[in-house]
């Protein structure tokens, strides 16, 4: 039975040697990388937000997913960030709508009746405050501050390495894998269970219960 992990978090003990031994009896293996990891991105106002928490949803790749967002020195950490860390491709632009639960033309309305009445608020009582002020920069103009808001945008370069990646994405390729007993289709008497296999799933729990499921179907 092959049940040593992939190749994330390689401190504790899941190195890929456990593909490789799969690969070398003749199985594919789908390129391991790593899966709820950080982004890392390039934006001008990064170092404004460096240490900064705040709640909100990210769209990258046709992917969106919600909860908190932080923000560190070399990109976009969190829940929302590493859930969609998969689809991360050098590149591609990450879309951070920082108030959700407004609409464009509400939120537009709010912010424009503040920058009138107020307009030494910024964005106080809608972000934390350095928050507000690097979508201020980001904006340029005024007018341009709420729809900044709803597309705070990052270019992603990548993501951070295994050793800060809490799953694999890729895997030994589930055909050759009998779906009910887990065994080899190549290599009788061979199973094979968790990351080993290509199989990740999101935040949640989801890949503990894979490891646990699949494990005991060997049973």
């Amino acid at each position: 039975i092959v049940a040593t992990g992939g190749c994330a978090a390689p401190a504790h003990g899941s190195n890929g040697s456990g593909l490789d031994l799969l690969r070398s009896l003749g199985h594919p293996i789908v390129a391991p990388k790593p899966a709820l990891v950080p982004l890392t991105a390039q934006s001008p106002v990064l170092p404004l937000l460096q240490g900064l928490r705040t709640r909100g949803t990210i769209t990258l790749a046709r992917h969106t997913a919600a909860g908190e967002i932080l923000f560190t020195e070399d990109g976009l950490s969190g829940i929302a960030a590493m859930e969609v860390s998969r689809n991360a491709t050098p590149g591609a632009i990450a879309s951070l709508d920082l108030l959700p639960e407004f609409s464009p033309e509400a939120l537009t309305a709010i912010i424009g009746r503040w920058q009138s009445e107020c307009p030494e608020m910024g964005l106080a009582g809608l972000l934390p405050r350095r928050v507000g002020e690097a979508v201020c920069k980001a904006a340029h103009a005024p007018a341009d501050v709420a729809a900044t808001c709803k597309d705070f945008r990052f270019t992603i370069t990548g993501t951070r390495e295994f050793p800060f990646a809490q799953v694999t994405a890729g895997g030994a390729d589930v055909a050759a894998f009998d779906p009910h007993t887990l065994e080899s289709r190549l290599v009788p008497g061979l199973f094979a269970c968790g990351e080993a296999l290509d199989v990740d799933g999101g935040c949640g729990g989801f890949n503990l219960h894979w490891a646990w499921a699949s494990a005991l179907l060997l049973k």
